[in-house]
């Protein structure tokens, strides 16, 4: 039996959608904030201290005002910025030069697994002394290395295509480039800066990306409850659950463990599962 055609679109959204439902759902994203916002683009952490919910940790979709006050719901946005002082082609540059590369500074917020997509222009003039310049060719600085992955889109000639070469151009000829940039993973949190210009021209575009990696409520520099009464004054309130003691256990550490014949938390929520 064969689905129609107008159906796949709607089920390949619906495995998106259930792939992120499950990882979510997962036991690691919901040990604490952070872990949930590394999951997936899609995971948002209930940050209501007097939630009823099982799993802080879902999509955001999924959250409903009685379960979780909107305001404590937390998912960083993901964002595409122009740096401030952006000038446009064939503005004076600094000396005698004159922007080729438009904008000169983009900033990215990411969550792991998101794909942001950044426009550009260019605009050929004569290289620069020494360039045996026959072609288009976009250059960026290392990027594998640094948990990222770059797709690089080219209008050549009234055209879009994929790769970073387009044949010989005309001396004030305009070019459009994309670049689709995948965050993959998280490696230290640091900002990572990528280098962006354009084989023969001295100046590049700089391209910062900002990890959304953790979250706001788990800095140091956020107050943090200590020995919460929320927590039966045996633990910390981070971003409105519990870390408890090493000897406490439960949603709200309310649970001495050695009264339960166990050694840590894990042990005893297998305990209660029994």
């Amino acid at each position: 039996m064969r689905l129609p055609l107008l159906l796949l679109p709607f089920l390949y959204q619906l495995g998106l959608c259930q792939d992120a439902t499950a990882v979510c759902g997962s036991p690691d994203a919901q040990a604490s904030c952070g872990q949930c916002i590394k999951q997936h683009p899609d995971c948002a952490w209930c940050r209501d201290p007097h939630t009823t919910l099982m799993n802080r940790c879902q999509v955001r979709s999924a959250f409903k005002a009685e379960t979780c006050n909107p305001t404590y719901v937390y998912s960083p946005a993901t964002e595409v910025r122009i740096g401030p002082h952006n000038l446009p082609l064939g503005a004076p540059g600094s000396g005698k030069t004159t922007i080729q590369i438009e904008p000169q500074q983009v900033v990215l917020r990411m969550k792991p697994g998101d794909t942001l997509n950044v426009q550009y222009k260019y605009m050929h003039k004569k290289p620069a002394p020494g360039y045996d310049v026959k072609e288009f060719v976009v250059q960026t600085s290392e990027y594998k290395k640094l948990g990222l992955d770059m797709k690089f889109f080219v209008d050549c000639n009234g055209r879009e295509v994929e790769g970073k070469r387009c044949p010989a151009l005309k001396e004030g000829q305009k070019v459009n480039f994309k670049i689709r940039v995948t965050l993959l993973e998280c490696r230290d949190g640091a900002d990572v800066a990528i280098s962006v210009g354009v084989y023969g021209y001295t100046s590049v575009s700089a391209l910062y990306i900002t990890p959304l990696c953790g979250c706001e409520c788990e800095k140091p520099t956020q107050q943090v409850e200590k020995n919460s009464p929320l927590c039966h004054q045996h633990g910390n309130l981070i971003c409105g659950q519990c870390v408890c003691e090493a000897t406490r256990g439960g949603d709200r550490c309310e649970c001495p463990l050695a009264s339960y014949g166990v050694k840590n938390a894990l042990e005893l929520e297998d305990r209660c599962r029994e």
